[in-house]
């Protein structure tokens, strides 16, 4: 599939998936959060199935967009289920896992799905991969989620301009959204420019620059997976200040590295860094408006796609202009800048 190609259907399915992310909030208010995952998951066997008989371009790109309904949807919602059903260092670990799920999914699709192209190309991947998996997981989140999970009677009441009129009032939340969103954007240079930054500055090949994104996805992975415990005994607010430093240094600072070697080292600290922080942060939103806590995931999604269309924008932007070590400085600065929004933030979750 041409790269131009795949670059119009991500586009497709990132505003979608805005749109959806934001229509959740309001959704979340009058539907369960099983019903809203369901539909979800639903989206994306319509993806699945769509996209792998499209006719034409424009079908291949309104098909594969319902991906970014099943994304806006359903995360929201799996978020808002974990915050209902888990309190404390619990929630944080179940959060981890949910996100090493995402980046542990990513190391399964990078063997597999050029394994099954070559069987029997682009379509097979839809049919073969991506349909099954969505209709295994729609058939578990109708099974394993309890029928008696609904909306909250309390936001039902309260409408929805008065729910989001109290989140624009909570400077809290909108701090850590928009420490999310930086925090985002400065990893999505690392997401979208490392392996072509490796092969033009090292003179490496695509397979060996391929080895850094799976090695990066699996510390990723890892640091999700420890950082719950971690990050309760430290502090949340803490704790995602101290891992975002450490991260936007780590972006910052790893394309200036003479040796292949020592610029892989850094990529890979950056990586577990940002698997630290991402599994404390997410709980620290979880924190900020308990009461209202849909509608806030929802708006966590909003962020993370904002983010990632900020960060590979103005990557490009910086790149065409200026050269891959300054973009990752500049980029990179957007992380210290997250630091200080995740600093103004409250949270009850201390030390102990």
């Amino acid at each position: 599939m041409p790269i131009a190609v795949a670059a119009q259907m991500r586009t497709a399915s990132y505003v979608v998936s805005i749109v959806f992310a934001f229509l959740t909030g309001v959704l979340s208010l009058r539907y369960s959060s099983k019903f809203l995952i369901q539909i979800g998951v639903g989206a994306f066997i319509i993806a699945a199935l769509g996209s792998s008989t499209a006719s034409d371009l424009g079908l291949l790109i309104f098909f594969f967009s319902f991906t970014g309904v099943g994304f806006g949807l359903a995360t929201s919602m799996v978020y808002t289920l974990v915050a209902k059903f888990f309190q404390g260092e619990k929630r944080g670990r179940a959060i981890g896992w949910i996100i090493a799920g995402g980046s542990g999914s990513y190391l399964v699709g990078a063997i597999v799905v050029p394994l099954l192209q070559s069987i029997g190309g682009w379509r097979y991947v839809f049919q073969a991969y991506m349909l099954p998996c969505s209709a295994v997981a729609l058939v578990l989140v109708t099974v394993l989620i309890p029928n008696e999970v609904k909306a909250d009677r309390a936001d039902s009441d309260s409408g929805v301009t008065h729910s989001y009129k109290r989140l624009v009032n909570n400077r809290s939340a909108l701090y850590s959204l928009l420490g999310y969103l930086l925090a985002v954007a400065a990893w999505q240079t690392i997401l979208s420019y490392n392996s072509s930054f490796y092969r033009e500055e090292y003179l490496i090949s695509l397979d060996t620059a391929s080895y850094t994104i799976l090695l990066g996805a699996f510390l990723y992975t890892l640091g999700s997976l420890i950082s719950g415990k971690i990050a309760y005994g430290i502090g949340l607010k803490k704790y995602s200040v101290s891992t975002i430093i450490v991260s936007a240094l780590g972006i910052m600072v790893y394309s200036y590295i003479p040796s292949f070697l020592g610029s892989v080292i850094v990529f890979a600290v950056t990586c577990l860094s940002m698997g630290l922080y991402d599994a404390a942060a997410t709980s620290l939103l979880t924190e900020q408006a308990p009461e209202k806590v849909s509608i806030m995931m929802s708006l966590s999604r909003v962020s993370v796609q904002l983010g990632y269309s900020i960060g590979a924008g103005l990557g490009g932007y910086f790149l065409l202009h200026l050269n891959y070590q300054s973009m990752f400085t500049l980029i990179g600065g957007l992380g210290i800048i997250s630091a200080y929004f995740y600093y103004m933030t409250h949270t009850s979750t201390q030390a102990h």
